[in-house]
């Protein structure tokens, strides 16, 4: 690529060209959405019900959900009051991760020509808009997509700031949304840091009075903002720095993470097992090399244009700064912190990366050859997202639980009420969120801890005074949910129960006994390993009625023989 094209995102963009700019992120656009709404209706898995009211319904629910949950909570909040808003259908639960993953094609140009220039930009957004993880999160009731645009627009007013705009409202976005991002992830503190050592040695930023030590105070308060959150929850509440989904990463992680599941969703290999040997094998090999050799060449295209871009290299860095985060933790003992979709920043400079480097080549026959390879890619990994929805590809399977529980609301009509169900973990809350009636016995029982408890536990830790003065409030907090979910009990008619270890006797049924009908719920993808199901569903002593199948999920209707 010459210099005038290395040059080309920053210089002024005539009418028309900046018109056809726009049709084709426009129709990038449309066609990203059509992407997205073809499983947009596919039913609810767990982490998206708990987004519902579930457990964001009243305020005490909101504390509680707060009180337990892993995540900052900025997210939580904001669902809390878009569900009081817009409802908790199953569309509205996923209209904001919709509506910010097409934002970050947007972004994905408007911060990336200022990185790598206009036209990478633009292929950059394309191979957004065909990912396949991309399309998965932007129909997930989660804050993945919603973080991802935040730290393209982060980047880009940074930039903006060390370019020396000076409008209040731009400064005003940049703290408010660096705050935020912190609120929404705790690794997105690595962003913070990063941009702080960035403006430290940016000469952009030196020769602007002030606006170094202004960007340093500001990071510096954010940082302490979450850290104080931290401080909070160990202190008085609960705080997991791991949770059993979790892996240490390591070098073939890093590999695994940007060339197998971010570069191609992991959709190819779906459904084969363990050494099967297959023309989807073949091709998703091929197309991870295409995507290494890309990506290559856009590490060398930064590197020869670092003169003409300096600004170029810090797409590596926000590439890597949570990759690299995450290969630190291990060697200070803090192992088990990696799940995919807590790195998903990197995903949009990785594109960003492997677009610069099909741009720069300048032999036009092999750029044309390679581009029509790059779309052959983007082609194969959508075909097999969208013909794989019952494997394990980006992330777990959907099961359709909606199926379920209108399959179980029949039952109850059918003179069912009373029937135990069993299920082995994950919890299956999807069931509650489409029929109120079917509840779990663990999401609902009372709580074990009383009044004065909590009232000993806010003493001990803050002091007689300021706990006792937190403690009423807390108490009617407390009681407030203690009574919701005592109205919850009483409204089911049908208890899920766990499964245990697939025997008889764990399934107490002389406890749980109605008309001797019981149901068992088989999912076929997690847990992976559990065979209890499986042992209940052949057992001597239960006598099978029924059997249906839907997507994922299997459920027999037994009954428990005389003995």
């Amino acid at each position: 690529m010459d210099s005038g094209e290395v040059r080309e995102g920053e210089r002024p963009v005539s009418g028309e060209r900046n018109c056809r700019v726009t049709w084709i992120l426009l129709g990038l656009l449309v066609l990203a959405l059509g992407l997205r709404l073809v499983n947009y209706d596919q039913s609810l898995w767990f982490d998206e019900a708990c987004m519902s009211k579930q457990r964001l319904d009243t305020l005490p629910q909101l504390l509680a959900t707060v009180y337990v949950d892993i995540h900052p909570p900025l997210y939580i909040g904001f669902m809390f009051a878009w569900n009081k808003l817009f409802g908790d259908a199953e569309w509205s639960l996923r209209l904001f991760p919709l509506l910010t993953g097409l934002g970050g094609l947007v972004m994905i140009y408007v911060a990336g020509r200022r990185l790598v220039g206009e036209r990478a930009a633009l292929v950059a957004a394309a191979l957004l808009c065909l990912s396949p993880v991309h399309l998965w999160y932007s129909i997930e009731a989660r804050p993945y997509t919603a973080i991802l645009l935040g730290v393209l627009c982060l980047v880009w007013l940074f930039d903006r700031l060390l370019e020396g705009d000076t409008r209040r409202r731009t400064r005003w976005s940049y703290g408010l949304l660096l705050f935020a991002l912190l609120w929404l992830h705790y690794y997105l503190a690595v962003y913070a840091l990063l941009l702080a050592g960035l403006a430290l040695v940016d000469r952009r930023a030196g020769a602007q009075p002030g606006l170094r030590r202004r960007l340093l105070w500001l990071h510096g308060l954010g940082l302490v903002s979450i850290m104080a959150w931290v401080a909070v929850k160990v202190f008085l509440a609960e705080f997991d720095a791991s949770m059993g989904y979790m892996r240490s990463f390591d070098a073939p992680e890093l590999y695994r993470f940007l060339f197998q599941w971010c570069w191609t969703g992991d959709t190819l290999p779906a459904g084969l097992e363990a050494g099967e040997e297959s023309a989807r094998l073949t091709a998703w090999v091929l197309i991870q090399g295409l995507g290494v050799l890309l990506f290559l060449l856009g590490l060398a295209q930064l590197a020869r244009s670092r003169r003409e871009r300096p600004r170029g290299g810090y797409t590596v860095l926000y590439l890597a700064a949570i990759p690299l985060f995450l290969l630190a933790l291990p060697l200070i003992g803090m192992g088990g912190n990696f799940v995919e979709r807590s790195a998903l920043p990197a995903l949009p400079f990785l594109f960003l990366t492997i677009a610069l480097g099909w741009t720069s080549i300048s032999i036009r026959w092999l750029r044309t050859g390679l581009g029509a390879l790059l779309l052959l890619a983007c082609a194969a990994n959508l075909a097999a997202y969208f013909a794989h929805g019952d494997e394990w590809t980006i992330y777990k399977p959907h099961p359709d639980w909606r199926s379920l529980a209108a399959y179980l609301g029949q039952e109850i009509e059918d003179g069912g009420a009373g029937r135990p169900v069993y299920s082995a973990m994950p919890n299956p809350r999807c069931l509650p969120y489409y029929d109120e009636r079917i509840q779990q016995e663990a999401n609902i029982a009372a709580t074990d801890t009383g009044p004065e408890a909590i009232a000993e536990k806010l003493e001990g830790s803050l002091g007689e005074t300021i706990g006792g003065w937190l403690a009423r409030p807390a108490i009617a907090i407390f009681e407030d949910f203690e009574r919701n979910k005592a109205a919850r009990r009483a409204a089911t008619e049908l208890w899920i129960h766990d499964s245990g270890d697939g025997s008889i006797e764990a399934l107490r049924l002389d406890e749980r006994r109605g008309d001797g009908i019981l149901y068992v719920v088989k999912n076929h993808f997690h847990p992976p390993d559990d065979t209890s199901v499986d042992a209940l569903a052949v057992h001597p002593r239960l006598e099978r009625l029924e059997e249906r199948s839907f997507r994922g999920l299997s459920v027999y209707k037994m009954r428990e023989l005389a003995r």
